[in-house]
């Protein structure tokens, strides 16, 4: 979803019939970082978006990195932790 209110639309919907306990998680799909962050900060704000899962988005390069001997593993512990908690920080808006 592109926008605030394509978030706004679907969590409406989601939410009919007293269904107010449903929440939506965004995803990453293996999208680009800057697809993902925008989708997080369009979405942060919405109610009944209740979090974010990544994972090939922000994980897959370092993986890689590490399995071809170009980083070591306290470097992809570090580039992992980083990522996701910058992702967090959008996403509760302190970023």
């Amino acid at each position: 979803m592109e926008s605030k209110n394509d978030y706004e639309a679907v969590a409406a919907k989601v939410q009919e019939g007293g269904r107010k306990n449903v929440g939506i998680v965004i995803l990453g799909r293996g999208e680009s970082k800057e697809k993902v962050e925008h989708w997080i900060k369009e979405g942060r704000d919405v109610k009944g978006i209740i979090g974010f899962a990544v994972g090939r988005t922000m994980f897959s390069q370092p993986l890689i990195d590490f399995k071809n001997s170009k980083i070591d593993r306290e470097e992809l512990i570090e580039k992992i932790s980083n990522s996701f908690q910058h992702l967090y920080k959008l996403f509760v808006n302190r970023n």
